[in-house]
Order: structure tokens, then C-alpha cells, then sequence
């Protein structure tokens, strides 16, 4: 009779190790979830307690970037500035009366600079450029800034400029009315002393 080979039995160290392999991939998912959860967990208590220390301890609102613009888009325009001396003086008198008039509409003095450099074109752009890219402190106090300004854009040149002309003024064909509202115009830059004006007066 033929022999049927028997097969052998599986040795216990040749055991299958597909539902070994299938347990530790289990077991590293597990450790996973519990990490990710941990970590969510961790994030909401932060967040928690962030909102109690807010609610307990409220701090002064800080303005965000559209209220910022929407302030700015209801105040009375200001006329552009380019750096020219001669109208330095009187464009900073409007900014400064107009802030003081509109002073509840601006949050802080931070948006009134703001506001003041979005008038400035030409050679006064050219040099506020530099401040806000470098967040230049005078940016944050609006006599500052605007001292800052009358000594760039007038200075002790626009005095010079202003003496040349009150000396050289003359009334011409004009009236006495216009003449002497120059004459005061020009005098006050010029930074004249009372004592020196009659000396420039002149009819001819």
C-alpha cells in the first residue's frame, strides 16, 4: 500500500505572526488618539482659563484694524500736505483744530498720526515712509509728530524764507487791508519780535 505523508504539526516557534503584527499597529493608533486627545484637552483647558482670567480682569478694548478705518472714513477731510514750507504752518493749525473738534471720534492718538499721514503726498511722504515702516515712537503722539513736521518742512529755512519775503514785501496797488493781512501772515513765520516789524513796513 502507498504511504500518505503525514504533514507535520506547527512548531510553536514558527507560529503566524500576522495577528502579532496586527495587535502592536492597533496598539500604536491607541497611543496616538490618547496623544492628539491629550493635546486637545490641553489647548481647551488653556483656552478656559483664558477666558476666566479675560472676564475676571477686563482689560481696556484695543482698537482692531476696521474700526480703526471706519473712524478714519467718517472725519471731515483734511487738505493734502507735499512738504511745502509755505504751507506747513497753516496745514498743521487745521490738523491740530481739527482733531481737537473731532477728538470723540478718534480712539487714540495712535489713529489720529494715522490719519494726519494719510494726507501727506510728495516730499512729506517720502519722509514719514521710514517712521511707520520703523514703527518710529512719534508716530504714536500727535504733538510730536506734528512738532516734528513744522521743524522738517519750516524749520529755521522757512523763517529765512519768510524774512526775505516781509522784507521785500511792498502794498503796491493792493489795499491796506490785504497788504496787512500778509504783512501778519509772513511776520508770524517769520518769527519776527514786535519791536523789529516796523522796520519792514512798506507802502510803496
Amino acid at each position: 500500500a502507498t504511504e500518505v505523508p503525514l504533514s507535520k504539526a506547527p512548531s510553536p516557534h514558527t507560529a503566524p505572526r500576522a495577528p502579532v503584527m496586527d495587535h502592536q499597529d492597533t496598539q500604536l493608533q491607541q497611543q496616538r488618539a490618547l496623544i492628539q486627545i491629550s493635546f486637545a484637552l490641553a489647548d481647551l483647558s488653556a483656552h478656559v482659563h483664558s477666558l476666566e482670567s479675560q472676564s475676571s480682569c477686563p482689560g481696556p478694548a484695543v482698537p482692531t484694524s476696521d474700526s480703526r478705518m471706519s473712524t478714519l472714513a467718517g472725519l471731515a477731510p483734511l487738505p493734502l500736505y507735499d512738504g511745502d514750507s509755505k504751507s506747513c504752518r497753516g496745514f498743521i493749525m487745521q490738523c491740530r483744530l481739527l482733531l481737537r473738534l473731532q477728538a470723540a471720534h478718534l480712539p487714540d492718538e495712535e489713529t489720529a498720526v494715522a490719519y494726519i499721514i494719510t494726507r501727506l503726498t510728495g516730499c512729506a511722504l517720502e519722509w514719514v515712509t521710514p517712521l511707520v515702516e520703523q514703527r518710529d515712537p512719534i508716530c504714536l503722539s500727535v504733538p510730536a509728530f506734528l512738532d516734528r513736521l513744522q521743524i522738517v518742512f519750516q524749520g529755521e529755512t522757512g523763517r529765512r524764507a519768510a524774512s526775505l519775503q516781509l522784507m521785500s514785501l511792498r502794498q503796491g496797488n493792493r489795499s491796506v487791508s490785504d497788504y496787512a493781512i500778509e504783512f501778519r501772515i509772513l511776520a508770524s513765520d517769520s518769527g519776527w519780535t514786535d519791536a523789529a516789524l516796523p522796520a519792514a513796513i512798506s507802502y510803496r
